[in-house]
């Protein structure tokens, strides 16, 4: 029977009638705080944490007894975000709150941290003695210890490098972890101890190593660019080093490392001639079972046969979606969590029972009131550019195509740059636009990450430049394939994309009759002024110019390939919108675009939260933020001819 934890975390329902397939996801049931966040096994399965989202900034933790499915815990979160939440032991959970966004509390601060076991009791709160940035997920060398970081940096924000302590849960005391100068990441034994990380070298990384109680030595070093690189990722109970590497291919895969002798495997574990190898490591009663990874969709490579059939068992008895297999370290139970989803269906959490195979409980949706058979799925496609470089991107065509020709479309890019853009999962903003009826094509430009080093580096210095022809190239491909009409295409996007999205219709307004930007960068000189941004000194010295441009030889080009210099050229329907304490994009970037656009006569509609940093952290600004790009699409694309 499946069951249905309610928002108030104290009963148990069966869940609500789907509405009728064909409605249309209402802003609100698309944008709301996601019902379920998140949902954490303890470390013998017994128990599963659940956090829920009641309301803006107050969230719930909610412990589940698996054996009865009845709650031990609802704890409010006092006006605050709760994330971060992970088990220190099997009774004891740890968690940090985050305090809203205002001047005084900058997001990139962190936020307190507290415990409190699974029954309600030793609760303890803001014991830190610090800010906590991140928790890691595996237990500290002590019981009831947990790992946090802290970052630290020449800026305000990017880490030049990063403090790791243990914090004891019970007692509050923190202790700081001997780490290597100037370290960012760290792999750990089942012990504890650390025995790879990777350290700044400049805006080089170096992989290090040591044995058991001895001293640190460099075993390779990592460029800016990726190429010939190798990065620790995980060392397996007997000991063998994972690590991550392009060298001698195109593309990341996962390789065994011999640190005697210094030597990378001859073969891969793991590889694809497609995508570089992204994994994520499952261990239960001391051995690695599996590895979660992607390619064009999440997988699971399960190293037990017995694991493979129950995995078959799952995707048969949810069909169509991402199902990806949580079991806890120390099993005590046959208890293991299923999470599932797809690019129409948002986050759903199972209890699964391994030996019988059957899943036995839902545990919740993130955003129970969307109907997944109302919506679009989206689908990797791939595309030319004009020099010939093949460009992934991913399609969503609406669920009711128009009669009368071709429909709308939005080509949405993503920020970064440097980051893979989708995974073809679950997301809002996607679902908006084609519920709507918008064509919507996302393109992994180059730059790119996640799609082999060629592609990556081909993005070197290119910010309004190839890279942002390939975003042009791909409306145009889209518009020959007949999935959208030439007539009716506008960009958007966030951060990077917002920068994008200005420039497309600077550069490029024959093409997109309308742009929508939100959080983006519009003066890339501004960017290297000290104090300006979240970058860290050593990124805006070193990696920067390597990337984006050199402020002084590569002046020329930064400005030219600015949108706040452009504004006269811009001929076609803007909207921008910003957050008032934008630690990464300051306000000032969309205030020089918004006066620029003024001047030439063609004022942009203008958003400004006051309550927001880098993106809208609250449902309400969210549902606010989407509702006038509809309207605004609606006059500027829908019914434009």
């Amino acid at each position: 029977m499946l069951v249905l934890l309610l928002a108030s975390g104290t009963a148990l329902a069966q869940p609500a009638p789907a509405p009728a397939a064909a409605q249309a996801p209402s802003l609100q049931a698309l944008f709301r705080e996601p019902a379920l966040k998140s949902a954490t096994l303890s470390p013998t399965g017994t128990h599963v944490a659940l956090v829920l989202g009641e309301a803006a900034d107050n969230d719930r933790l909610v412990v589940i007894d698996l054996a009865s499915m009845k709650p031990t815990l609802s704890l409010l979160s006092d006006g605050m975000e709760m994330s971060y939440v992970t088990w220190s032991s099997e009774r004891r959970l740890v968690y940090i709150l985050q305090p809203p966004i205002t001047a005084a509390s900058d997001m990139q601060l962190g936020g307190k941290m507290a415990a409190i076991d699974f029954d309600g009791s030793n609760r303890r709160d803001n014991f830190s003695r610090a800010y906590v940035q991140r928790l890691l997920t595996r237990p500290g060398p002590r019981p009831n210890e947990v790992f946090g970081t802290v970052d630290e940096a020449t800026g305000r924000g990017e880490a030049d490098y990063t403090n790791l302590y243990t914090v004891d849960t019970v007692g509050g005391h923190r202790r700081d972890v001997d780490t290597p100068r100037r370290s960012t990441d760290w792999v750990f034994d089942s012990s504890g101890e650390i025995l790879a990380a990777t350290r700044r070298d400049g805006t080089d990384t170096v992989m290090m190593v040591r044995a058991p109680g001895g001293s640190w030595r460099d075993v390779h070093r990592n460029g800016l660019l990726n190429s010939n690189a190798i990065y620790p990722q995980h060392i397996t109970p007997l000991g063998e080093l994972i690590v991550t590497s392009n060298i001698g291919r195109e593309h990341f895969g996962l390789f065994t490392f011999d640190v005697t002798r210094g030597k990378l495997a001859d073969k891969p574990i793991l590889s694809s001639d497609r995508f570089d190898i992204d994994a994520r490591f499952v261990e239960t009663r001391g051995e690695l079972v599996g590895i979660h990874y992607l390619t064009d969709r999440p997988t699971t490579l399960w190293l037990k046969p017995e694991l493979q059939q129950l995995q078959a068992r799952v995707d048969a008895a949810l069909p169509g979606q991402f199902n990806r297999i949580h079991m806890p370290p120390r099993p005590a139970t046959d208890f293991m969590l299923v999470r599932s989803s797809s690019s129409t269906q948002p986050d759903q959490w199972f209890v699964l029972d391994a030996k019988s195979g059957k899943i036995t409980a839902r545990l919740g949706n993130a955003l129970p009131e969307v109907n997944a058979r109302a919506l679009a799925p989206t689908r990797l496609v791939q595309f030319k550019a004009r020099d010939g470089m093949d460009i992934p991107a991913w399609l969503t065509l609406p669920r009711d195509l128009p009669a009368g020709g071709p429909p709308p479309l939005v080509v949405l890019v993503h920020g970064g740059p440097w980051v893979r853009g989708s995974d073809g999962d679950w997301d809002s903003e996607v679902q908006f636009l084609a519920s709507r009826g918008y064509a919507v094509l996302q393109p992994e430009f180059r730059g790119s990450a996640g799609f082999g080093r060629t592609h990556f580096s081909a993005g070197v210095k290119q910010w309004g430049l190839s890279m942002q022809t390939d975003l042009e190239d791909a409306a145009r491909w889209a518009v020959s394939q007949g999935h959208a009409d030439a007539k009716r295409v506008c960009i958007a996007g966030a951060s990077y994309g917002g920068y994008a999205a200005l420039m497309g219709v600077a550069t490029q307004g024959d093409t997109f009759r309308c742009a929508v930007s939100w959080v983006g960068p519009t003066d890339l000189p501004y960017m290297f002024v000290k104090g300006v941004g979240d970058a860290s000194e050593v990124a805006r010295r070193f990696g920067m110019p390597q990337l984006v441009g050199d402020p002084k030889a590569d002046a020329d080009q930064l400005r030219r390939t600015s949108p706040a210099n452009l504004a006269s050229q811009i001929k076609r329907p803007v909207l921008l919108a910003y957050g008032q304490h934008d630690w990464r994009v300051p306000i000032e970037h969309g205030e020089r675009m918004r006066d620029a656009l003024e001047r030439a006569g063609n004022p942009a509609q203008w958003i400004l939260y006051r309550d927001e940093a880098h993106g809208w952290s609250k449902a309400a600004n969210r549902v606010d933020f989407w509702s006038k790009v509809e309207r605004f699409l609606d006059v500027n694309l829908k019914n434009a001819r």
